[in-house]
């Protein structure tokens, strides 16, 4: 089973909460976060059959979504500039 190949919905329900617990994460841990944990389920969904129980077995290896998002790195600062109408008046 391909990471493209629809999952069940047991597991499609799982990663789209894990997209929305890693929204403040690094954008490119969040995206290799959610690819390699998808490896995972379609590796294991094909050894033990793409079935409802493998996607629970699954999801119990990996955790709650609250604990997975909780281990990833937070997304950098973004630097705020900012501008007052003093600073025109300085010219």
């Amino acid at each position: 089973m391909s990471t493209t190949e629809r999952m069940p919905e047991l597991l499609e329900a799982y990663f789209a909460d894990l997209d929305r617990a890693l929204t403040g994460a690094d954008p490119r841990e969040h995206a290799e976060t959610v690819q390699a944990m998808r490896e995972h389920a379609a590796e294991m969904l094909s050894l033990h059959g793409n079935s409802e129980q493998t996607a629970e077995r699954v999801i119990a290896d990996f955790g709650p979504v609250e604990d997975v998002a909780a281990a990833s790195t937070a997304a950098p600062a973004v630097p705020c500039l900012l501008y007052t109408s003093d600073a025109a008046d300085d010219t």
